[in-house]
């Protein structure tokens, strides 16, 4: 069995019922595999007892599933989750897991909860391969997160301290011929997101936009649908772009119906609206 087929086995739900020999093909097979869940599995079954093995497969398995599936904020399950992950053979897993590869939220919570040295210094690893990251991903959607579920210890807080100097860093530097700063706004880091819907005139089908720019990403992202041209490349244009396919598709737009997700508050973002609207020149105060 190669590598990869290993890993995908683990998800299986027929292989929770293999044998002794079949598992230790299995285990065999996943030690050539550099991944959190082939790292996760090896490591548990070392605390399997002498012929309990089938039954502690089993519960490997389950516990794998609980930790690398995807939980919605605010559920309930991800907190028991956490509790269930401080036990001592499910720990030493997770460690094994995190060193090994990138992983989950779920078990990066775990170790942040047990706040052991040997979870902080499986931690480490995660923020080393954050750091070398040139997304910001990991480290502003996953270790900035865990501070709500971490035991504060002094590990705990120079690495939450190191997280946070290393965003810091970044968003300094992107600062630098930023949207915001290109169009003159009051923060350092713009963060804009709006779906509209419109009405053409005689056509019963509704064109639909979407756009988002966002200084702490590189690429400003936009979807359109129903109209005669996509939105430039350049967030700068996209309100001169707007007014434009307004006119010629003879369009009117929801506006009171829009949805707007943005750092920009009070006046701020009433004035980025207008602009896009066409009603002023700039989104910068005047």
């Amino acid at each position: 069995m190669k590598p990869d087929q290993a890993v995908h086995a683990l998800y299986v739900q027929r292989n929770r019922k293999l044998g002794e020999e079949e598992i230790a093909e299995l285990l065999s097979a996943l030690e050539q595999s550099p991944t959190f869940p082939s790292a996760f599995v090896r490591e548990a079954m070392r605390a399997a007892k002498d012929g309990a093995r089938q039954a502690h497969w089993v519960e490997t398995l389950k516990a794998l599933s609980r930790t690398t599936r995807q939980y919605s904020v605010g559920d309930k399950s991800f907190v028991a989750t956490l509790t269930f992950l401080q036990e001592p053979w499910l720990l030493d897993a997770v460690r094994a897991g995190v060193v090994q590869e990138a992983a989950p939220l779920t078990a990066l919570a775990a170790l942040a909860k047990d706040g052991s040295e040997a979870s902080h210094d499986a931690l480490l690893a995660e923020f080393e391969r954050a750091r070398r990251d040139k997304s910001d991903w990991a480290l502003r959607y996953k270790l900035k997160r865990l501070g709500r579920y971490a035991k504060h210890t002094p590990h705990w807080d120079a690495l939450e301290q190191a997280v946070q100097a290393e965003l810091a860093r970044r968003d300094g530097a992107k600062q630098s011929g930023s949207l915001a700063q290109r169009l003159g706004l009051n923060v350092p880091l713009l963060r804009f997101s709006l779906t509209l819907t419109g009405r053409a005139r005689g056509e019963k089908e509704r064109p639909w936009l979407w756009l988002q720019g966002d200084d702490r990403h590189p690429n400003f992202k936009s979807q359109a649908l129903k109209l005669d041209s996509q939105p430039p490349q350049d967030f700068t244009q996209v309100a001169a772009w707007l007014t434009r396919v307004t006119k010629t598709g003879h369009l009117t737009w929801d506006w009171a119906g829009a949805k707007l997700v943005t750092n920009l508050r009070g006046k701020h973002r009433d004035a980025m609206v207008a602009w896009l609207k066409g009603e002023r020149s700039s989104p910068a105060d005047e």
